[in-house]
């Protein structure tokens, strides 16, 4: 995950987490330690720009499992299994947290065919009812 997801967003999530626009920006990788910095920028669901965080994405004795820290103070956020990738454009990863949402990560500049190709599988594992907050309030993705 952490070798082929450079650079993405949230395209859909199961729970409203009151963010959108959500984005990811590998800023440093690790491969030894199995560690990434991520730059993360959202909004508020009213449209307010959030502060950008630095978070550390650290896989887990299971490949699968992600645990996930604010860089500056190591205050563990939440963690999540990827249920599935492609590896090319999309993931699907359940978040372990009190939400338990389940979310589409999308690859930047993924192409609209991709992400169409990946829906199904998103919902077969996370159901059918979702949130788009990844669309035009966003920009170009």
């Amino acid at each position: 995950f952490l070798n082929t997801f450079k650079e993405g967003y949230i395209k859909y999530i199961t729970v409203d987490i009151g963010k959108l626009c959500i984005t990811f920006t590998q800023t440093q990788f690790d491969a030894t330690t199995k560690e990434a910095i991520y730059s993360v920028s959202s909004k508020s669901s009213s449209g307010t720009v959030n502060p950008t965080e630095n978070q550390v994405f650290k896989v887990q004795e299971c490949p699968s499992d992600i645990d996930i820290s604010l860089q500056t103070s190591g205050l563990p956020l939440y963690n999540i299994t990827i249920l599935y990738s492609d590896y090319s454009s999309c993931h699907v990863v359940q978040h372990r947290d009190e939400t338990n949402a389940c979310s589409m990560l999308v690859k930047k500049n993924a192409r609209q065919f991709n992400i169409e190709a990946c829906l199904p599988l998103y919902t077969r594992y996370c159901g059918r009812s979702y949130l788009e907050i990844y669309g035009a309030q966003c920009g170009s993705a």
